[in-house]
């Protein structure tokens, strides 16, 4: 019994369409998704709130982060 082939029939061709969609992933995921690290849930709560677009998230100063500082200020003064 003879099976036609009606596939792409790209061969080892496959491997570059593979990579230019993982490439073209990996930048939009580089954009797309916030670095979270060392970030409270309630400093994300504020980030998110505010809109603040996911590469300057790294760089923004939150209130949450003004108000432990000032906490932390207040505390040396006092001892």
């Amino acid at each position: 019994m003879l099976v036609a082939n009606n596939g792409a029939n790209f061969g080892y061709n496959t491997a570059w369409l593979f990579f230019g969609l993982g490439l073209v992933a990996s930048i939009g995921a580089w954009f797309l998704i916030p670095e979270t690290a060392r970030r409270s849930p309630a400093e994300l709560d504020e980030l998110y709130e505010e809109r603040v677009p996911c590469w300057k998230m790294r760089k923004y100063v939150t209130r949450v982060e003004t108000e432990g500082e000032v906490r932390q200020v207040l505390q040396n003064s006092e001892n």
